[in-house]
């Protein structure tokens, strides 16, 4: 009994960890897909002139701060 107990426990301690690196996969394929979008965006917005690439890290930066900020917020309300 007490051996099924620990195995249980174990199991328990299994799945909260994949269920935690799910959560972060999750986290990094929304950033992966908003760095996506953006960047769609500012090809669709910039064919008709040359791209300049101090705007374009600017604007790509923003983008992953405005992100994270919004993931942080979301994730401390859980």
């Amino acid at each position: 009994m007490k051996k099924l107990r620990i195995e249980n426990e174990h199991l328990r301690n299994s799945k909260k960890s994949l269920n935690d690196d799910l959560q972060k996969l999750l986290a990094r394929r929304q950033d992966i897909e908003n760095l996506q979008t953006t960047l769609v965006g500012l090809i669709q917005n910039s064919t008709s002139r040359k791209i300049d690439i101090d705007e374009l890290k600017s604007k790509l930066a923003t983008s992953v701060r405005q992100t994270r900020y919004q993931s942080d917020t979301s994730n401390a309300v859980r």
